[in-house]
């Protein structure tokens, strides 16, 4: 923000922006399904504040924990897709 800008003006705008980053955010995830779209959640924080370890996550799924990371990075690349195909 500007310095001659009003504080309240700045902040409404980051809210906005705030607001069209999460609702982006909502689209590209509901593209994926239900499994990777909660691993992905989970890993990053986006449902909680704190972010899950792979081990606990491949607990709870009775998995892997390096199958939690595959799942995980192939979300992430249909992830990076769909939000490319959205931006462009």
């Amino acid at each position: 923000c500007l310095s001659d800008w009003s504080s309240d003006v700045c902040s409404s705008d980051l809210a906005v922006m705030r607001e069209e980053e999460l609702r982006l955010l909502q689209t590209v995830l509901s593209g994926l399904d239900s499994v990777r779209r909660d691993i992905i959640c989970a890993r990053f924080g986006i449902t909680s504040e704190n972010p899950e370890a792979l081990d606990d996550l491949a607990a709870i799924y009775g998995v892997s924990q390096a199958h939690i990371r595959r799942i995980e990075k192939q979300a992430l690349k249909e992830l990076r897709l769909k939000l490319k195909q959205l931006l462009s």
